[in-house]
């Protein structure tokens, strides 16, 4: 599907709006991104979430889900990384979404990893950093949040000014991530955080059998 035209969304628009305006504007793009895959938009926030966590995205059961992104990005007068962060949790949404709606990600081995994962297999950064970056939702998130950035500055808006700078920084740190990922758990990286995923839960079946938890979703960028 097409990326959402916002226009507040353009750098140029974007460094003239308030906080306020520029949190309006996400808001926009994500009910334009749920409306493309049938479901109720995430109540998109600014929060301080400290300066490891970019964004948010909680489920909820009693109202919409919510995307908080770091009010530090939105101060930012580029509105790249805001953006990008934006695609990033809206893709857990969506991945929750296709779960709930068979049928709607047509690639079932794919929404199958996603659901051990959203459901007990989550690896958190804490524990590790290349199996977190490389679970399937991550990389998955990471990979869509990419490529929808890329087609909305580089293609709708045709921005060839500063993006260029922007994508350049984030595909280094892509290649410093494959690099680091190599080195500590080996050149099929992707594969062995997924093994490690579903290791996880597994594991979390067997405790929910003796104790009958229940699990909720809440994954960060």
């Amino acid at each position: 599907m097409p990326v959402p035209h916002v226009e507040s969304l353009r750098a140029d628009r974007w460094k003239l709006l308030n906080p306020t305006e520029r949190l309006e504007a996400l808001q926009e793009l994500e009910n334009e991104l749920a409306k493309q895959r049938g479901d109720e938009p995430c109540l998109v926030v600014g929060k301080n979430l400290g300066e490891n966590i970019l964004g948010w995205h909680t489920r909820s059961n009693t109202g919409p889900d919510t995307i908080e992104i770091n009010s530090e990005l939105i101060s930012r007068d580029q509105p790249y990384e805001a953006v990008e962060t934006l695609f990033h949790e809206d893709r857990h949404a969506y991945q929750v979404y296709a779960i709930q709606h068979p049928g709607t990600h047509d690639n079932l081995g794919e929404v199958e990893d996603w659901r051990k994962n959203l459901d007990g297999g989550y690896i958190t950064e804490l524990v590790d950093y290349d199996y977190y970056r490389w679970q399937p939702v991550e990389a998955d998130a990471n990979q869509i949040a990419r490529e929808r950035t890329d087609e909305l500055y580089l293609g709708m808006f045709q921005d060839s000014e500063k993006y260029p700078d922007y994508r350049a920084e984030k595909e280094q740190e892509i290649s410093r991530d494959i690099e680091h990922a190599k080195m500590n758990i080996g050149d099929n990286y992707q594969e062995k955080a997924r093994q490690k995923m579903i290791e996880k839960y597994q594991g979390k079946l067997k405790q929910q059998e003796s104790e009958s938890e229940d699990y909720y979703y809440g994954h960060g960028y």
